[in-house]
């Protein structure tokens, strides 16, 4: 027979001890060791749902209680047991996920995703055609994400379907790099209307084929010709100016408020970290040491250390510290972002037509 309370005068009794032995502020609640929460789990387990039931309201008033508390919970709650489901033929999954009136298709596509890369490829290939084939966009573009990196012919037919559905960008970059040329220039126009970069550096070394007929950030213009491996046409000073355009406009909108919505950064910024490795890639490390010198700036000025100074930081770098022949004619046609109004940076009764072009347009990048 079970002595409930004096079981209790004892347990209660250890966690007052350990309790006070503790260094101040090291218990949370839950700082038994190994042992102890083996002998107090082994204690409980001696005492019937009813005893458990009368000594839950005590216990809960104990130091170093929550871990025992819980226990005594799940002995007079039991969670109900569920035994390990034994995986199903991929082509039964397969089939549910194809089958829209299964009601399983969410369920389907959660076990085919899990389970995707661990499968041989023949099963693989399977799922990317089904995908593929899928009225949901998503699906599709989960399938034309794959194929691309699992590429194989047979995702030619799937894939062509897809494609004269819904430009869906996922399918549009694998048909871009894989697909065969001749289809590449056979739709050249409505490929480069989701995708400029990748149709650039596919298309980049056909015979007349012009980067000039395109119009490229600075970012993706570098990055084209550094894949490329081209030399660049301009001299280093216009690639000097294009790029610290490019980022005068990042800092500035920044500045006012009107974010890109990822939030321009130096530090975390992907258009400027492949731009500055395309400027390495194409022998201008001056200009990149120049965005190092602004960056200094930042870090030797900043007193916060918040983004916003950052960028307010940058900005003034650029009207201040850039050392570039012109500058103030260059910067006096730039413009700023003043709430939701464009507005322009110095004096709006001077714009030419291309900044009025620029306001007019919203554009982003120079």
């Amino acid at each position: 027979m079970v002595d409930t309370d004096q079981l209790l005068k004892k347990l209660q009794e250890n966690n007052l001890t350990h309790w006070k032995k503790a260094p101040e502020g090291y218990w949370n609640g839950t700082g038994l060791n190994k042992l102890e929460s083996c002998a107090y789990y082994a204690v409980l387990s001696s005492l019937s749902k009813e005893e458990l039931s009368e000594i839950l309201p005590v216990v809960k008033n104990w130091p170093l209680s929550s871990n025992i508390v819980e226990r005594i919970k799940k002995t007079l709650n039991p969670e109900p047991y569920n035994p390990i489901k034994r995986n199903e033929n991929v082509d039964t999954i397969l089939k549910r996920f194809l089958d829209k009136k299964s009601k399983r298709v969410v369920e389907s596509r959660k076990e085919l995703k899990k389970r995707f890369e661990y499968l041989d490829f023949k099963d693989q290939k399977k799922i990317i055609n089904a995908f593929l084939e899928s009225p949901n966009s998503n699906d599709v573009e989960w399938g034309g994400y794959q194929a691309g990196l699992h590429w194989d012919e047979c995702f030619i037919g799937p894939l062509t379907k897809a494609f004269e559905r819904k430009l869906h960008l996922d399918v549009i970059i694998t048909i871009i790099r894989h697909f065969p040329i001749e289809f590449v220039k056979q739709h050249e126009e409505v490929l480069a209307s989701r995708d400029k970069e990748d149709l650039c550096i596919r298309l980049g070394n056909e015979q007349g084929f012009s980067l000039d007929k395109y119009d490229l950030y600075i970012f993706e213009y570098l990055y084209i010709l550094a894949t490329l491996k081209r030399e660049v046409p301009e001299n280093e000073e216009e690639i000097e100016k294009r790029v610290f355009i490019f980022l005068y406009k990042q800092v500035v909108r920044e500045d006012s408020g009107h974010s890109f919505g990822w939030g321009f950064s130096f530090t975390d910024f992907p258009e400027l970290r492949k731009m500055i490795w395309a400027l390495g890639q194409l022998k201008m490390p001056n200009i990149v040491l120049k965005i190092l010198d602004c960056q200094a700036y930042i870090l030797e000025n900043q007193t916060e250390g918040t983004n916003a100074e950052s960028i307010w930081l940058a900005r003034k770098w650029i009207e201040e510290v850039w050392d570039y022949e012109g500058k103030e004619d260059l910067l006096n046609h730039l413009v700023m972002v003043d709430g939701w109004n464009v507005v322009d940076y110095r004096d709006f009764d001077d714009l030419p037509p291309d900044v009025i072009e620029f306001i007019e347009s919203d554009t982003d990048f120079s």
